[in-house]
């Protein structure tokens, strides 16, 4: 799945799918996994795997079958089981026309109204997949793929994602590639480490370049482990991992550094607190004129219009007028 996601590219997007997993960035809230201005455990190789690995065992849990939890995780849950639905129930009605006027049938349709109109009640589109589908065996992937083009059951993209993961895996299994090397470049061993730590001074103890350990730390975005109070995981070759424990494990921590936010942020919330707090809002009747409204709140008629954005003195009823001391 990763080489078809990111060809084992660990590919940042801030606002879009990183990683491995291409995990997008709600998809990384639901996991689990910690997106801050120290991490993206998006990119974290060892953590995003198994946070991927337990979504599609979620998912299977639900579907009974792998290759719908990974058209699951391909195009979305909802997306998936309305398809499989639609194609569980026209199957069943194909077989039994007579059913159609059933009083379960006609219910089955509304769920898979209500879902397409309102994207609402997804458990419902489960029952008519395990009802008909598992339980009565008129779930067919085949019948699917048949009639999908005019159906649309699912994205054409998610059943070309299935073809090629099938056709990865037969390549895998054959005997042209049976001499192929592999193992992995190397084992990885996360390691703990003291706050503060510079990832060039860790390299140069480790006799790593700063770019390879970077590349295996590729989710800590900052050049130094990270000084708040979570915790992140760390990772080296496992090679290294002796020369880790004589030169870096006892390295001294810098001091702790709440995340603060910038002055300039702060400053800017600071004015936008004191505005509010000096702004009044009037609500204009009839018989007000600009001039008495500046007068009863001891502001320029000059003032109100540049704040109001007005060009002349005139008012409707009901107007708001804002006056800022």
């Amino acid at each position: 799945m990763p080489l078809i996601e990111s060809s084992f590219k660990n590919l940042v997007n801030k606002n879009g799918p990183s990683g491995l997993w291409q995990i997008m960035p709600l998809t990384a809230s639901n996991l689990k996994l910690k997106r801050n201005e120290f991490v993206d455990e998006r990119l974290d190789l060892i953590k995003s795997t198994d946070a991927a690995t337990n979504y599609l065992r979620r998912y299977y849990k639900k579907f009974g079958k792998w290759y719908l939890s990974v058209l699951a995780y391909n195009a979305g849950e909802g997306r998936i089981i309305h398809g499989v639905a639609r194609a569980t129930l026209d199957k069943y009605l194909d077989e039994h026309p007579t059913m159609y006027h059933d009083k379960v049938i006609k219910i089955y349709n509304l769920y898979i109204a209500d879902y397409t109109k309102n994207k609402k009640g997804i458990d419902n589109l489960y029952s008519i997949y395990k009802d008909l589908g598992l339980k009565s065996g008129h779930f067919d992937y085949l019948y699917l793929l048949k009639h999908n083009s005019k159906r649309d059951y699912l994205p054409k993209t998610s059943v070309n994602y299935i073809n090629m993961l099938v056709s990865f895996a037969i390549l895998e299994n054959s005997d042209r590639f049976k001499n192929l090397d592999k193992k992995t470049k190397y084992d990885l061993e996360k390691v703990n480490l003291n706050k503060g730590l510079k990832l060039k001074t860790i390299a140069d103890e480790l006799s790593m370049s700063y770019e390879e350990l970077k590349t295996i730390n590729k989710h800590l975005l900052k050049e130094m482990i990270p000084t708040d109070k979570n915790s992140y995981n760390f990772y080296i070759p496992h090679t290294k991992v002796e020369l880790f424990n004589n030169k870096v494990a006892n390295m001294k921590e810098l001091p702790y550094v709440e995340n603060k936010p910038s002055l300039e942020k702060t400053k800017k919330e600071s004015n936008s607190k004191e505005l509010a707090k000096n702004k009044v809002i009037y609500k204009v009747k009839q018989g007000d004129t600009l001039e008495a409204i500046a007068k009863k709140y001891k502001v320029s008629v000059k003032k109100l219009k540049i704040d109001n954005k007005k060009s002349s003195s005139k008012l409707k009823i009901g107007e708001n007028i804002e006056i800022i001391k």
